[in-house]
């Protein structure tokens, strides 16, 4: 049980992608929303408004609890692009656990994914220009590569 949350909720992976911060404000580009192998990639950058579903869930679902990593920075930005996850459903992952014995303050993302999920993901991050291709989260149409990534 996560954070001590009922077991009867479903736990969605939550991920958010920001607009160039050279660019400012830096605001949320990208919303990710994953349940088991499925994902929902919405690019804000390109919507108009956020739909009412969507919304809805976000912030009132009874039964969902979103779980993200290094969630601080996601909140901020969501907040600016105007949305909010109801704060008492969003779990930080990254201080929840830990991998055990990497000796690390707080484990990345690509060290949890490859640990939990399979080790596939340790070349994640290989598949993308960090430097470049994060700079185009806010362009539209969304690129395939950054599609895959999220």
């Amino acid at each position: 049980m996560l954070g001590g949350k009922s077991p009867n909720c479903r736990i969605v992976g939550v991920g958010v992608h920001y607009t160039n911060e050279d660019e400012p404000p830096q605001m949320a580009a990208v919303l990710q929303l994953c349940v088991e192998e499925l994902c929902l990639v919405y690019h804000i950058a390109a919507a108009t408004k956020w739909p009412k579903r969507l919304t809805e869930m976000l912030q009132h679902e009874k039964s969902v609890i979103f779980a993200g990593f290094n969630i601080e920075s996601d909140k901020e930005k969501l907040k600016l692009s105007g949305m909010e996850i109801n704060p008492n459903k969003f779990i930080d992952i990254q201080r929840k656990w830990r991998v055990p014995y990497t000796g690390k303050e707080y484990d990345s993302l690509i060290d949890v994914a490859a640990t939990v999920i399979h080790p596939f993901y340790k070349g994640m991050k290989k598949k993308i220009n960090t430097q470049e291709d994060y700079k185009l989260w806010g362009t539209s149409p969304l690129q395939d590569n950054l599609i895959e990534y999220a």
